[in-house]
C-alpha cells in the first residue's frame, strides 16, 4: 500500500479550520438553545394558531375513554361537570392537601 502526503499549504489551512468542540463550561462562548418541538408540541402550536381542526390535533395514540366511571374526572364547564361523582372527589382531595400546601415553606 501506498501513501503519500499532501504538502499543499491551501490544504493543511482548511484542516486547522475545523470546528473546535463545545466546551461544557458556562462561559459567554457557550450559547444555549431551544430543542426542536415533538410532534406534540408542533400539533398544539397549530390547534392555537386555528391551522388545524381540534380533532387532528388529538395524539392519535391517545386512549379512547367511551364509558365515564364514577372516579373519572370530567372536564367542561357547567354543573353536569362540577356535579360528577370523580369531580367532587377531585375537590374533596384538594381541599384536604390545600392547608399543607400553603404552609410549606418556599
Amino acid at each position: 500500500m501506498v501513501t503519500t502526503m499532501d504538502t499543499d499549504p491551501e490544504k493543511k489551512m482548511d484542516d486547522n479550520r475545523k470546528e473546535a468542540p463545545a466546551n461544557d463550561d458556562d462561559s459567554d462562548d457557550n450559547h444555549s438553545y431551544v430543542s426542536e418541538p415533538d410532534e406534540a408540541q408542533k400539533r398544539y402550536a397549530a390547534l392555537r394558531n386555528h391551522q388545524i381542526r381540534f380533532s387532528d390535533a388529538i395524539d392519535p395514540n391517545a386512549e379512547r375513554v367511551y364509558k365515564i366511571m364514577d372516579v373519572d374526572i370530567v372536564l367542561g364547564r357547567g354543573r353536569g361537570f362540577q356535579n360528577h361523582s370523580g369531580n367532587r372527589r377531585m375537590r374533596i382531595i384538594i381541599e384536604n392537601y390545600k392547608n399543607r400546601y400553603h404552609s410549606l415553606n418556599r
